[in-house]
């Protein structure tokens, strides 16, 4: 009702097609904008599993010869201290996962990330080759 006001408004005495013209394009970028705003918000909230933007609580069982050194302190709780060929990680969020690559981020409490925090940290990329198994916590 209060477009269809806003178009009488706008319309001059003599314009036949030029007042709903403004009309449909007021309303089609109302739309639009408020339907990019409520799929921004629901994105965030969906699981990967779905398409989503949420990551999923891991623990990765990684073999630890295919890891960079450096990574392998980052990554791996006990990486100085054991020579096993399989080790456990710390708990990461896994964005997307499929046979070529995993890609996460790590948090230093995931469990209580923010949003923003999440987006601000840096996402890392391994190959699924040094992944034996991912245990995926709720």
């Amino acid at each position: 009702m209060i477009f269809f006001s806003a178009g009488i408004a706008l319309q001059p005495a003599n314009s036949g097609g030029l007042g709903i013209i403004i009309y449909i394009s007021l309303f089609t970028l109302t739309i639009g904008y408020f339907s990019i705003l409520l799929i921004d918000q629901l994105y965030a909230q969906l699981p990967q599993e779905f398409g989503g933007f949420r990551p999923r609580r891991a623990v990765l069982h990684l073999q630890t010869q295919n890891l960079a050194n450096s990574f392998r302190e980052t990554l791996l709780r006990n990486a100085g201290q054991t020579s096993e060929s399989v080790s456990d990680s710390i708990e990461v969020l896994v964005f997307y996962a499929d046979h070529d690559r995993f890609i996460f981020k790590i948090a230093p409490d995931p469990q209580k990330i923010t949003r923003g925090q999440l987006r601000s940290m840096p996402a890392h990329e391994i190959r699924s080759d040094a992944v034996v198994a991912a245990t995926y916590l709720r």
